[in-house]
Parts: structure tokens; C-alpha cells; sequence
């Protein structure tokens, strides 16, 4: 005997839990790709504030000045979260092939890119020199900027098509 529900067939059911499923999965993606595309923008304005101002810190002889750390670590945090947040799309959701490929390629820029940045501070804390300061940041933190807008390029042209 097949248990029939009120409102149709057993299979109908099944169906209509798989669709809400995929559903949910597709809110999450795109809620995923939405926050992805924010933490990238964020960072790589504070990247772009970064070499701007150690390149005029280098160029001008200024002192290196609270501000510019704090920006660094908050520039550096931002690639961490980006970092964290590779790893939760990559268990979570699953890609084809051609997005694999992309999707592998934007997260070993941002690794990339962190291990970058985080070179640049370490040379940044151990140096006593204001314009050696300014100049390993303007190269670090630049590099690790245009890896970062390299790898936004490939998310865009991942989520569009």
C-alpha cells in the first residue's frame, strides 16, 4: 500500500523539498558572492590608501605615524577574513569545472597577496628608518594591491558568467 498525501503524489513532495533546497543554496551563494565582493572592495581601498600613502611618505621624507599602522593591520585582517572566507566557499559550495579553476586561481592570489603583506609588516616593525619603512610598504602592499584587483577581476568575471 502507497501512502498518498492529501495534496498529491509522494514524489511531488520529494520534489517540491529538493527545489527549496536548491533554493536555499542559491540564496546562499549569492549572499556568499555579495559578501565576497564587499570584503574585496574594502580591502582593496584600504590597499590602494596604503601605497598612495607610502609612496607619499617615501617621496615627501615624512614620519611614519600611528595612522599608517593601523591601516596596515587593518588592511591585513581584511585579507585574513578574505583567507577564511575562500575556505568557507570552497567546503561549502560546489563549482564546475571552468569556476573551480578561477575560483583556485583568485584564492592563491590572496594567499598570495597575505603572505605578501605580511612580509612588508614584518620588515615595516623591525626597521627603525622612516624611508625604509615607506619604501617596503609602497612595494609590498602595492604588489599585494594589484594581486587584489587582479583576483576581483576574476571574481567578477567568475560571478558573471
Amino acid at each position: 500500500m502507497v501512502w498518498n498525501p492529501p495534496n498529491g503524489r509522494p514524489h511531488d513532495i520529494l520534489k517540491t523539498k529538493v527545489s527549496i533546497v536548491f533554493i536555499k543554496l542559491s540564496i546562499a551563494m549569492e549572499a556568499s558572492n555579495q559578501i565576497q565582493t564587499a570584503v574585496i572592495l574594502i580591502s582593496l581601498s584600504i590597499g590602494v590608501l596604503i601605497s598612495l600613502r607610502s609612496f607619499y611618505g617615501f617621496f615627501s621624507e615624512s614620519t611614519y605615524k600611528a595612522f599608517d599602522r593601523i591601516v596596515a593591520n587593518v588592511f591585513i585582517v581584511s585579507l585574513y577574513a578574505q583567507v577564511i572566507f575562500i575556505v568557507y566557499v570552497f567546503t561549502n559550495f560546489s563549482f564546475n569545472y571552468e569556476e573551480s579553476l578561477k575560483a583556485i586561481e583568485h584564492a592563491a592570489l590572496i594567499i598570495f597577496a597575505t603572505i605578501l603583506t605580511q612580509g612588508g609588516r614584518l620588515i615595516t616593525i623591525r626597521s627603525n628608518d622612516n624611508s625604509v619603512k615607506f619604501k617596503f610598504r609602497s612595494i609590498y602592499y602595492g604588489l599585494a594591491t594589484g594581486l587584489l584587483i587582479y583576483a576581483y577581476v576574476i571574481t567578477l568575471n567568475l560571478s558573471f558568467s
